[in-house]
């Protein structure tokens, strides 16, 4: 396994519920939202590819409204997104060959 450093993370629920890493050159924008209609989490993250690795230190204090400034990429349901021991530093880079980038 090779692990991928979260950037910077929000709403974690067993896990982090929305979180920014850098890969290969992009950022990516993982956003699970709960949902009224299940009364719980979403089980599957909404993947964003974003062009060039982004400074989250210049990111709104409030995410909600991150997914319109960015192409939604693929579906990638949460319990196939292996995390660190601590759930909140890393996500294993196999996530990236599982996703359906088309």
């Amino acid at each position: 396994m090779t692990f991928v450093p979260i950037t910077a993370y929000r709403n974690f629920y067993d896990v982090p519920r929305v979180f920014i890493l850098d890969w290969q050159g992009g950022s990516y924008f993982f956003d699970c939202r709960f949902d009224d209609a299940i009364d719980d989490y979403a089980h599957s993250y909404l993947v964003f590819r974003i062009g060039t690795i982004i400074d989250v230190a210049m990111l709104p204090a409030d995410w909600n409204d991150l997914r319109v400034q960015f192409d939604r990429s693929a579906t990638i349901p949460v319990n196939r997104v292996k995390f660190d021991s601590t759930r909140r530093a890393a996500i294993d880079d196999s996530v990236f060959e599982i996703i359906d980038w088309s």
